[in-house]
């Protein structure tokens, strides 16, 4: 199987570029790496494959917005797909300031194992019970936001809270995100009733990991 931009291997839960073994290689090589990358940014074709295996850290603008009653309804009326930094920004920026977790699907038309979860999160969209705001990027047309996110296997799951990422699955792994997303509305129900408090403040927030790749 493959995508429209660059080659992809699926096996299993998981669709995998080519390309994934060379932030590996480049770690062993970090010092040689480091020599190397500003003089293959020069070449042209050189420098989609560097942006892509070392992206620049970027950061989004913490922008809080007055929202009413329906706009908050709306946030997570429906699973909604953002295709650039411009609408990223401004979702993020929306459930930041109604203090909602955004859970965002990484997919892509070509990939299997993207489809087999499509039913299943549609299934945790409607019993989340409007605690969370559900977001798919696709991989081949967003780019840009795939690079911000570190996206690099498909399918990806990752929950942000005011601008940041919180936890994140890799693959498709049914019982793993039932268990996340039961896992964040339950705090979401808890930060409604104000018995846990989550800061606005970017860096305030405190960051959990959960990666899972088997």
């Amino acid at each position: 199987d493959g995508g429209e931009g660059m080659p992809f291997i699926c096996i299993g839960p998981v669709c995998i570029p080519w390309a994934a073994i060379w932030p590996i290689l480049l770690l062993i090589l970090k010092p040689v790496w480091s020599f190397l990358k500003p003089h293959a940014q020069k070449v042209p074709w050189m420098k989609k494959w560097v942006d892509y295996l070392d992206p620049e850290e970027d950061e989004d603008p913490v922008e809080l917005v007055e929202l009413s009653a329906k706009q908050v309804s709306e946030l997570t009326s429906k699973v909604t797909r953002v295709g650039t930094l411009e609408e990223w920004g401004t979702w993020m920026s929306q459930a930041t300031s109604a203090n909602l977790p955004v859970l965002v699907k990484f997919t892509a038309d070509w990939c299997k194992p993207c489809k087999k979860m499509d039913p299943v999160l549609h299934r945790l969209f409607k019993e989340s019970g409007g605690s969370i705001v559900f977001l798919e990027v696709d991989f081949d047309k967003s780019p840009q936001i795939r690079k911000r996110c570190k996206v690099r296997t498909l399918p990806t799951f990752q929950v942000y809270r005011s601008f940041e990422k919180i936890s994140e699955i890799v693959g498709a792994y049914e019982d793993q995100l039932d268990s996340l997303v039961r896992k964040v509305s339950e705090e979401q129900k808890l930060v409604k009733e104000g018995k846990k408090c989550h800061s606005f403040v970017r860096h305030g927030v405190p960051h959990h990991k959960s990666v899972h790749t088997t």
